[in-house]
């Protein structure tokens, strides 16, 4: 019984009172909700008078293309941002936790970064690199150098697919081989050759994809070796052994897998494989699209904390807060066999981006976003990790009280390995509360409510992954679209991922708080307990 009441939490943290078995009048569902109200935030959105939703979603469906997908049963009209919020026509303020699918790194409208980007706008917005210009070379420099070992040659593009793209066309060049290995789950870029490198389902089309090849992923959660990386080093090279010609181009790989749900690889796994795959005479590349720029709070690139250096660098997403911008950066013996023949961007690294991507390294830097993201991060990971203990083989009967008004709202099942389970049932009246002894006859049917089956990541880039049941990790897909819409309307704007869809992805911009986490986890709190 001990370790029954030691469990119960979710009636205490919401009423906010000192026991579920008060005798104080149930807390009401609007009263919860009301105390779940948004951080302070000094900041006072424009009167917005353009297009509303309606008019927008029409026109969208109208004029873009069918693949187009968005969030939520009716989507959100985003008119304005400012750091980690976001506003909608109406003027009501949302934490993004998202950050424009992980993009927005210094916050939305950093005044550095906007006044860079200004600035740079009124002398000179667009020339190419037939020309000099300063801005361009000052961002490589600043860029190269926060980048380790030799890895000191840049080249810009304007996407992390375009980016990707470059990565595999000189791995290719430099090796003399075709031959691309990356891993199940991840996500490389939607372009006609980096759809080869993804590895789901959910973004690829019936098309060649070259000579690539998907090896397992090392996944501590799901994986059938959970974190033991020796036996997927072993699986890439029995790969290599029997499924190729014993040469390979290169090894690309996300350190925290991005789209696929925040998967971070198994420790120790990178240096394992940079090994097996130099000796087949491949190149190793790093997709830092989402995990780059001291996101992961402990290293400022995510590779850094696998303790390898690769050969080729991608970046993206937040190397610009927002500007379409991206970068390759590798060695100057790599970078050598592009000038066979002549490679060109037309946009890449045109002064507005570059002075602004300048500024977003000086703003990382200033306000130390790389410890911030540490110290926010680890917070909120530590309290989701207790969350997900709370809520541990929690099972919620869909109650009818038959003999009174009661309302029923709660019956843990606590089930023991080799024991017979033990239950607790409280019931909460709208006048009352008290303890039930004569259940049985008291409920007509029950549903299993989706548990918290892993918390992973580091930083802010975190995910949380819903299943049905621990055991069998069955994934909670429609619990989780519904926990995605009661997040919308409690404020929050989150991501989905995994193939399931049945992960959600906190990566906020990096000056999100630790009251902002606080929140996220409270709701989250409460939105699984109303599911």
């Amino acid at each position: 019984m001990a370790m029954v009441k030691r469990s119960i939490g979710v009636c205490k943290r919401l009423s906010g009172s000192s026991s579920c078995l008060s005798t104080s009048t149930a807390t009401s569902d609007n009263d919860i909700a009301r105390r779940l109200q948004l951080p302070p935030f000094d900041y006072k959105p424009r009167p917005y008078k353009g297009p509303l939703a309606d008019e927008v979603f029409a026109k969208r469906k109208k004029f873009l293309g069918p693949s187009l997908f968005h969030f939520y049963q009716k989507p959100l009209n985003i008119v304005e941002g400012k750091m980690q919020y976001l506003f909608d026509e109406n003027g009501r303020r949302y934490l993004d936790a998202f950050a424009g699918i992980v993009t927005i790194s210094c916050g939305h409208c950093h005044p550095e970064v906007l006044n860079a980007i200004m600035e740079q706008s009124k002398l000179l917005q667009h020339t190419t690199t037939i020309y000099l210009h300063h801005a361009i070379a000052d961002f490589a420099e600043a860029l190269a150098s926060k980048v380790p070992g030799n890895l000191k040659v840049v080249y810009f593009v304007n996407s992390g697919s375009e980016a990707n793209d470059l990565a595999m066309l000189m791995a290719r060049l430099y090796t003399g081989n075709m031959g691309m290995i990356s891993l199940r789950n991840a996500y490389h870029g939607g372009s006609s050759s980096t759809i080869g490198l993804t590895a789901m389902n959910t973004w690829k089309y019936p098309i060649p994809e070259g000579e690539v090849h998907h090896i397992m992923n090392p996944d501590p959660y799901r994986g059938i070796f959970g974190s033991d990386a020796n036996r997927y080093a072993r699986e890439l090279q029995d790969h290599i052994d029997y499924g190729t010609s014993g040469k390979v181009a290169g090894f690309i790989a996300e350190t925290i897998q991005g789209a696929g749900g925040a998967v971070e690889l198994a420790p120790g796994y990178l240096k394992l494989v940079y090994d097996i795959v130099h000796k087949a005479g491949g190149v190793c590349i790093a997709d830092e699209v989402q995990c780059g720029f001291a996101r992961t709070g402990s290293h400022f690139w995510g590779f850094e904390t696998q303790g390898v250096i690769p050969d080729i660098v991608t970046m993206a997403k937040g190397i610009g807060n927002g500007l379409p911008l991206a970068a390759v950066v590798t060695t100057p013996e790599i970078a050598s066999v592009m000038a066979q023949k002549l490679q060109f961007n037309t946009f890449g690294g045109n002064p507005v981006c570059s002075a602004g991507g300048l500024a977003v390294l000086r703003v990382l830097d200033k306000e130390k976003r790389q410890s911030h993201c540490a110290d926010v991060g680890s917070h909120l990971i530590q309290r989701l990790r207790s969350l997900m203990q709370i809520h541990d083989s929690t099972v919620i009967l869909n109650l009818i009280y038959q003999k009174d008004s009661c309302f029923c709202v709660v019956i843990y099942f606590y089930f023991l390995i080799h024991l017979p389970f033990l239950m607790y049932l409280y019931e909460a009246s709208l006048h009352r509360t008290y303890i039930c002894h004569n259940f049985v006859d008291y409920f007509d049917n029950f549903y299993i409510c989706p548990v918290i089956g892993d918390v992973r990541g580091r930083g802010l880039m975190v995910g949380i992954e819903f299943v049905t049941d621990r055991k069998e990790k069955t994934p909670a897909k429609a619990e989780t679209t519904a926990l995605h819409e009661r997040f919308r309307e409690l404020g929050i704007l989150v991501g989905k991922g995994g193939l399931h869809g049945n992960v959600f992805r906190i990566k906020p911009p990096m000056c999100f708080t630790k009251d902002d986490a606080d929140f996220v986890v409270d709701a989250l709190d409460y939105a699984i307990s109303k599911l």
